[in-house]
C-alpha cells in the first residue's frame, strides 16, 4: 500500500511539473537575458527557461546594489553559454540551478563581490556561507552599507524601511 501512493504522488508531482526531468537534470544552454542578479532566462530547445541561482539572494529593484549585480552577471553571461545543474523548482516554476560561466560557479562570485546574501531558507551548500563572511569581513559591496537590509526585510515590509538583522538580511 505505501509503495502504491508513493507512486502515485509522483505521478501527481511529475503532472503538476511537466516536461523533462528537471531535479539534477544538467545541462549547457545560451543565456538569452538577465532579469535580475540572481534570475536569467536560458534558451533551451524552442523554450525559455527561467532560472535562479542557488544558494543566494541579489538585491531587489530598488534596493542599493541592484544595478551593480545584475550588471555584475550580464558582463559574464551576455552571448554566452551557461552550465547548469538543477537542484530544485521554486513555488513559481523557476529552476534552481547551480550556474556555472567558465568554469566559474555565479553564486560563488557574486557573494565574493558582496553583491548577493547566502540565502539560508534554501542552501544546501553551507560554502556558500563562508564566502559571503569573507566579503563581510571585507566590506565588499553591500557588506560597506552602515545597514544592509536584504530582499527578505523589504518583501517583508513592502517597502518599508529595515532594519539590519543578525544576518544582514533585514528584519523590521
Amino acid at each position: 500500500m505505501r509503495g502504491v501512493a508513493l507512486i502515485l504522488a509522483w505521478v501527481v508531482f511529475f503532472a503538476a511539473f511537466p516536461g523533462d526531468g528537471v531535479f539534477g537534470e544538467s545541462y549547457t544552454a545560451p543565456v538569452m537575458a538577465v532579469i535580475e542578479g540572481d534570475i536569467m532566462v536560458l534558451t533551451k530547445g524552442e523554450e525559455g527557461v527561467i532560472v535562479r541561482l542557488d544558494g543566494i539572494d541579489c538585491p531587489e529593484r530598488g534596493q542599493p546594489f541592484f544595478m551593480e549585480a545584475w550588471q555584475f552577471v550580464q558582463d559574464r553571461v551576455a552571448g554566452k553559454s551557461v552550465w547548469i545543474e538543477v537542484r530544485q523548482v521554486d513555488h513559481s516554476g523557476k529552476r534552481v540551478a547551480r550556474v556555472v560561466i567558465d568554469g566559474t560557479d555565479l553564486s560563488e562570485e557574486l557573494l565574493k563581490a558582496g553583491l548577493a546574501w547566502y540565502d539560508s531558507r534554501f542552501a544546501r551548500d553551507r560554502r556558500l556561507e563562508s564566502i559571503q563572511e569573507e566579503a563581510k569581513k571585507k566590506e565588499c559591496g553591500l557588506w560597506a552599507l552602515e545597514k544592509p537590509c536584504g530582499p527578505m526585510g523589504l518583501q517583508a515590509g513592502a517597502g518599508r524601511h529595515c532594519s539590519s538583522g543578525g544576518d544582514g538580511r533585514g528584519t523590521l
